[in-house]
């Protein structure tokens, strides 16, 4: 007798099988709502991306600027850059801080079902043991490999806002004859720090 016929034997009365099956059929309404959020917080980010970069492109291809002091070009697209890096920052710990956290509390009250009931399929609990196999054979279970995973996009889209940044700042202090070499490396170093911070902040497995 193959394994699906025996669960099958074990069905509860009816009773017992339509709460427990409108209880799951809820856990998953509510997971595909979150994946949604998610996905739209990550178009978002990318709008925001192209959105700093068109601003940047405006300040120095258009017609309107012209005229104005290089300096100042300069010192405003880096203005735009950080305020660019910023915005999908605070995307980043939207998305992976407060939705993905509140998708994997769903997710795990499913699979909660699933080890209560045998006779449930073991989708939730299958997809919980190759996540958890692919993440501790590198990270040993301190980092969620889910976000890992996710995490690397925002680092992708918000590490272009910040070498914009620490490009044109470079450019606008070379400009004023500062010590441009010096504040460039501050910058790029500060920038490092954040993402490094961010990354595992984001990432970390919740207790």
């Amino acid at each position: 007798m193959s394994k699906f016929a025996y669960k099958l034997r074990q069905l509860p009365d009816a009773n017992l099988f339509n709460h427990v099956w409108d209880i799951v059929k809820e856990c998953g309404d509510e997971e595909r709502h979150f994946n949604q959020l998610q996905s739209v917080y990550r178009g978002i980010a990318s709008t925001w991306l192209l959105a700093t970069l068109g601003a940047v492109g405006y300040l120095l291809f258009s017609k309107d600027t012209r005229g104005t002091d290089p300096r100042y070009i300069h010192l405003f697209s880096s203005v735009i850059c950080l305020l660019g890096a910023c915005g999908i920052g605070l995307i980043w710990v939207l998305d992976l801080r407060v939705y993905h956290r509140l998708l994997v509390a769903v997710f795990e009250e499913g699979r909660k079902l699933e080890n209560e009931f045998n006779w449930l399929p073991r989708i939730r609990s299958n997809m919980y043991n190759l996540g958890r196999l692919s993440g501790k054979s590198r990270f040993k279970g301190t980092l969620d490999p889910i976000r890992r995973m996710l995490a690397m996009y925002y680092v992708g889209t918000t590490t272009v806002s910040l070498l914009a940044f620490c490009f044109f700042l470079s450019w606008h202090l070379q400009d004023t004859g500062a010590h441009w070499h010096r504040y460039s490396v501050l910058s790029c170093v500060a920038s490092a720090v954040v993402l490094y911070c961010l990354f595992w902040w984001t990432t970390a497995a919740d207790v």
